[in-house]
């Protein structure tokens, strides 16, 4: 190339720098896109500083976490039995004991994940109340339950736990088996989370369906569709409601009023549409593990970190119901496990998506909000029995 003089010359420097500078941006635009970051203008990423590992041969649980004492609680639970391990955050099992079974202290059956209630105590929410231990198994205090009721849901890991506020804990409602599913006015009828008071033995039902959620809209969905993600902060009580990709805020205090809906942007998200009439058929109505669903929520600073399964594509949901033997089923089932992983989604409090991923490392669903810290619980190798279990430390950078 020929320059007819120094101006020329120049100004083609400055287009070949600016070429090389839009390469250089994209590549790392790339690099970002692949590392689950965004560009430098709004980077954010969801990063693992720290773990635990338990020595363990069994079917672990993670129930709570307290980083202030230092305490991890897990559970195996066994056709049979029923242990509850208590370990420290050096990997020490310190304690173990079981309350199922023929003793005076037992639970008569746990309906809610154990709760590290305080200072070297936990509180298990049973058939015969709320029953509050010491750390070696030694029972402090049995309150019966003001009205015992059957229940139809029930969740015993992390990312299913209490979450405290005052001297009371939120917990979703576990359905009562009275529900007549078939009626749409259940869906006026529904209060969706309950306040607990243990040292009283009183729930207190509570949060019926917003009018503007996709469940008042005069149609039927399957059961549970609506079991909610929840979480406390701010004074607020932020639910997702199941299969809804919605945000709802409302007041920690009565009578809860509703102060904002926030809309959700999930990738490829399969939103079950609902029916207009009922019907006990699962090949129209669903039984949930094939749509998308929001399963776990947490604030952090001014951030949403929401756990989600995207959901099966229509092609997908149509091979589910072929006729298939066991072995074909489970790897069925295994492939869609694979195709379909469960995501992380980080967004903004407008709800703005600034990060989505799968991670490969750990439960996304099992997320823990304890002290601050944001605790999730590591996948083991599928390919080796290990004889330890870990969970990890998040922290949004």
């Amino acid at each position: 190339m020929i320059f007819r003089n120094y101006s020329d010359w120049l100004i083609s420097l400055l287009l070949l720098l600016f070429m090389f500078g839009s390469f250089a941006c994209t590549e790392k635009g790339k690099d970002n896109q692949d590392n689950n970051v965004l560009p430098e203008s709004k980077a954010i990423n969801l990063t693992i500083i720290d773990s635990i590992q338990i020595p363990f041969l069994g079917n672990p649980m993670v129930q709570d976490i307290s980083p202030s004492q230092q305490r991890i609680v897990f559970m195996d639970q066994k056709e049979f039995t029923e242990d509850i391990f208590i370990a420290d955050f050096e990997g020490n099992i310190l304690s173990s004991f079981s309350k199922l079974g023929d003793m005076p202290d037992n639970h008569g059956g746990i309906r809610a994940p154990v709760f590290i209630s305080g200072e070297d105590s936990l509180l298990i929410y049973g058939n015969r109340g709320y029953l509050t231990f010491d750390m070696e198994g030694k029972m402090l205090s049995l309150v019966k339950s003001k009205e015992f009721t059957g229940y139809n849901f029930a969740f015993f890991g992390m990312g299913r736990a209490f979450e405290k506020y005052e001297n009371k804990l939120l917990y979703f409602d576990q359905g009562s088996r009275k529900e007549d599913y078939t009626l749409i006015s259940l869906y006026d009828e529904l209060r969706v989370l309950n306040w607990h008071h243990p040292k009283t033995g009183e729930k207190t039902p509570f949060n019926s369906l917003p009018e503007n959620s996709t469940f008042k809209s005069g149609k039927y969905f399957f059961r549970q569709a609506w079991f909610p993600a929840f979480t406390i902060a701010d004074n607020m009580i932020y639910v997702v409601y199941g299969i809804e990709p919605m945000i709802y805020a409302f007041d920690v205090e009565e009578p809860h009023e509703l102060k904002r809906s926030i809309p959700l942007n999930l990738n490829d998200y399969e939103l079950f549409p609902g029916l207009i009439e009922f019907t006990h058929d699962f090949r129209k109505l669903g039984i949930g593990r094939e749509w998308g669903r929001v399963e776990n929520i947490k604030k952090i600073g001014d951030f949403f970190v929401i756990a989600y399964f995207p959901g099966n594509d229509a092609k997908d949901r149509e091979l589910l119901w072929e006729n298939k033997t066991p072995e074909e089923a489970m790897a069925f089932r295994e492939s869609m496990q694979k195709k379909y992983p469960k995501r992380i989604q980080v967004t903004d409090l407008k709800g703005n998506q600034l990060l989505d991923f799968a991670s490969d490392r750990y439960h996304p669903e099992t997320m823990l909000l304890r002290d601050g810290q944001l605790w999730v619980m590591a996948k083991p190798n599928p390919d080796v029995e290990e004889d330890f279990f870990k969970v990890y430390r998040l922290v949004l950078e």
